[in-house]
Parts: structure tokens; sequence; C-alpha cells
């Protein structure tokens, strides 16, 4: 298996889903929102694919965001700081996306997806900050989905807990 190094050819990003075939990046979510509100009308049905890029290797994980975001950049850290394997399927693809801490290292992939290693340091931070970046923006388009909000903020805590885990390496 070859090591990917971090460099300015590693991505990590979100982007959102909007109809009627629009992919918004989440930097650009807030201006939208103040323009269309109505756009982001549910967390629940909110699709769109978190994007990993390596060199010309792309993983990618297409799902509700809701559900998907939170638990590769953060659930996935817990899981792998707990000495687990990290997967998810997607609601609204085929894919999946699996991750596991191998020595310093974590190994990506999943069913359609090459298997890529990154240092687990760097890409652990990564996903734990677009998960965060996330979760700010969903206080803000869904704030009336405390329950959703509330789930994010704990699954975060947790993560923020792992993260140590993962900067020892």
């Amino acid at each position: 298996m070859e090591t990917t190094p971090l460099s300015d050819q590693f991505n990590v990003q979100l982007t959102f889903f909007l109809p009627p075939d629009i992919q918004l990046p989440l930097a650009g979510v807030l201006a939208v929102f103040q323009i269309n509100p109505e756009i982001f009308e549910s967390s629940e049905n909110q699709g769109g694919v978190l994007t990993i890029t390596y060199g010309k290797t792309t993983i990618e994980a297409s799902d509700i965001l809701i559900y998907g975001v939170p638990a590769i950049c953060h659930g996935a850290l817990i899981d792998m700081a707990a000495g687990g394997i990290f997967e998810t399927f997607s609601n609204i693809g085929e894919g999946s996306i699996t991750m596991a801490k191998i020595d310093a290292e974590i190994e990506v992939g999943g069913r359609y997806q090459t298997s890529r290693r990154f240092p687990a340091g760097p890409l652990a931070q990564a996903l734990f900050a677009l998960g965060v970046e996330f979760r700010q923006v969903a206080t803000e388009i869904w704030s009336k989905e405390k329950d959703v909000l509330l789930g994010l903020e704990r699954v975060e805590s947790k993560a923020r807990k792992s993260l140590s885990y993962f900067n020892r390496l």
C-alpha cells in the first residue's frame, strides 16, 4: 500500500446538492441561504458529497449530509481512536467509505474506491475541521431542528476528545 503524503495536492471538501442540478461548495452555503433560505428546507433531504482528493485520485461519499458528514468527519475518528474500523454506507448512492488506522496512517477506501493511506494526524485534523465547519453552517440553515443540532454538537465533542489520539501519532 502506497502512502500518500499530505501536500497542496491533498484536499477534503464538502459540496451541497441543490435543485435543479447545482453543486454548491460549503463555503458558499450561507450566502445562498441569505438569498433563498427555503432551498435548505430540511436537513433530512439535503444531499451532497464529501470528497477527499489526493493527486489524481478522488474518494467520494455521497449521502444525506446530516448523516454522512458527522459520521465520516467525526464518527470515524471516534471509532478509529477506540481501535475500530469505520465504515459507512450511503443513503443516496451505492458507495461506502471505510477508514482504518494502521500504525501512524489512516487507510481510506470503500466499495468502488481505491484504498490509499494518509498520515493519520493531518487527515484526522482535516476531517475534524470540516465537520466543525459543517456544524456551524448547519446551525444557521437548520436552526429550528434543535435535536439534530444537539446530535451534531455531541458527536463533535466526542470527536474532539478522540483527536488527541491522532495528534500523538
